[in-house]
């Protein structure tokens, strides 16, 4: 249930998984930020809408992994069917939303942020 009291600097981000480490709270669309200045480790910085509470990603890392997995296998689909350029491009644009959102279901792992 999205509310409108977002905190200052969040947005909503769309077909990025979240789980909220302190309450269970699960969506299909996270509130978040990237805070200036970053350390790596709160690059992305999570707020919950059910608790308030604040958390980051527990292995940042892997962001760059489900990126890149994704351009590779959006890539491989548009190359699949490289002869149809209409099928190429259909099979990219269902590629990325289901590659993206099942990489972040799998690979995003979060903790609470003890530095907010």
């Amino acid at each position: 249930m999205p509310t409108d009291n977002i905190p200052a600097g969040f947005q909503r981000w769309p077909l990025h998984w979240f789980q909220c480490p302190s309450c269970g709270h699960r969506s299909h669309t996270s509130v978040a930020r990237v805070p200036v200045p970053h350390r790596l480790r709160t690059l992305y910085q999570f707020w919950c809408e059910k608790c308030g509470g604040y958390s980051v990603l527990k292995y940042p890392k892997r962001k760059g992994w489900t990126v890149l997995i994704t351009l590779a296998l959006v890539a491989l689909a548009f190359v699949a069917f490289a002869p149809n350029w209409i099928a190429s491009g259909i099979a990219a644009f269902i590629a990325f939303p289901t590659a993206w959102f099942s990489l972040n279901r799998l690979m995003n792992v979060y903790v609470p942020d003890g530095g907010s």
